[in-house]
């Protein structure tokens, strides 16, 4: 609406300047030529100011349909204190932030695992010397067992596994509250929002 006004105020404004410059050339020939300059000057001057005021409206509107793109692109859920991964998941895929519930799920149970509770259990069990923590090892030898798994074609993608061993490597928990996701958002933008 404001481009609409400014322009048709400009549009009037050129019209009556080259009114009076065409009844400056036709009906007073005897002008001095500095009158006429000093008409093409301002003529010129006023092109110069409605292509600026064109300039600028036209980065307000774009600067206002990036605002409300991005307000139309993101999205705040609520997180509740013992809200189950299948509900979490549920308003994800509902919202649009991610298209796949089971993926979802998968990767808050591996977030809320508790890590600590796993290399008692294997510190129990035998799987690793009661000397060993399990943990520090496995920080350790995290790049070496991506490459080993790799190499022996356990696994096909190193990348993918590299981002799973991301989310393993997480030690927070899911954080509750509101929280504001991106539409189609990426698996690790999802687990770095409602961790923090």
């Amino acid at each position: 609406m404001g481009k609409k006004i400014a322009t048709y105020l400009l549009g009037v404004a050129m019209g009556i300047i080259l009114m009076l410059l065409f009844n400056t050339l036709i009906f007073d020939m005897n002008s001095n030529e500095k009158e006429l300059l000093d008409l093409k000057e301002t003529y010129e001057n006023l092109m110069q100011e409605k292509n600026k005021l064109e300039a600028e409206l036209d980065t307000k509107i774009k600067s206002e349909d990036s605002i409300e793109d991005s307000q139309k692109n993101t999205i705040e859920i609520n997180i509740s204190q013992n809200e189950s991964h299948e509900k979490i998941a549920n308003k994800l895929v509902d919202e649009g932030v991610y298209s796949h519930k089971n993926d979802i799920m998968f990767i808050l149970e591996i977030l809320e695992y508790d890590k600590l509770e796993a290399e008692k259990y294997l510190v129990d069990y035998g799987v690793v010397p009661k000397h060993t923590n399990a943990l520090k090892l496995y920080d350790e030898k995290s790049l070496r067992i991506r490459e080993i798994l790799s190499k022996e074609k356990i696994i096909e993608d190193e990348d993918s596994f590299e981002k799973f061993q991301y989310i393993i490597d997480r030690s927070t928990r899911i954080i509750p509250g509101n929280k504001i996701f991106k539409r189609n958002s990426s698996l690790r933008e999802i687990i770095d929002i409602l961790s923090n």
